[in-house]
């Protein structure tokens, strides 16, 4: 008896999935940051509209680990690591997506502070009435959410890690 071989799909749907996947993948990056940026801010506009219905950090949280997700399946869907060595490199990995978020939301916080106090004469009026977008202390549950998407990386891992050694 002679085994039945799938047939593989030819190289351009492959290029197809390929692209589509990274266009999702940027998108739900560029929906993180964004989200995360909203998640600092108090009167916007949008954050208010959002904020009436859905708690805005566990939002970020959400789609931070479902971004980390979509990647952890790209990286072990093109190349399964094989070694520890491996398993550590895609810890890295993945832990610099959060990393680089976590930068860009606390990043355009305080580019949001800059251009307060020196474009919008913040000091000259000595009240948060006067800015266009008052700061907010909400990046402790922004960091909070980025951290517990840490931790759930590397127990991930570490499962990983110890279902291959068996």
């Amino acid at each position: 008896m002679t085994p039945v071989s799938l047939p593989t799909p030819p190289p351009s749907i492959d290029a197809n999935r390929r692209r589509w996947s990274i266009a999702l993948q940027v998108t739900l990056g560029v929906m993180v940051a964004f989200i995360g940026v909203l998640g600092t801010l108090e009167h916007s506009g949008i954050r208010m509209v959002v904020a009436s219905w859905i708690n805005i950090h566990a939002l970020f949280g959400a789609l931070l680990s479902t971004l980390v997700g979509a990647r952890l399946r790209w990286c072990l869907n093109s190349r399964p690591p094989a070694g520890a060595a491996e398993l550590r490199k895609l810890n890295r990995y993945l832990s610099r997506i959060v990393y680089l978020m976590l930068y860009l939301v606390i990043g355009a916080r305080f580019v949001v502070n800059v251009v307060n106090h020196f474009f919008l004469a913040e000091s000259a009026c000595r009240s948060l009435e006067c800015m266009l977008i008052p700061p907010r202390g909400d990046s402790g549950a922004i960091l909070a959410y980025g951290l517990g998407v840490l931790v759930a990386i590397r127990v991930f891992i570490f499962w990983l890690f110890r279902s291959r050694q068996r």
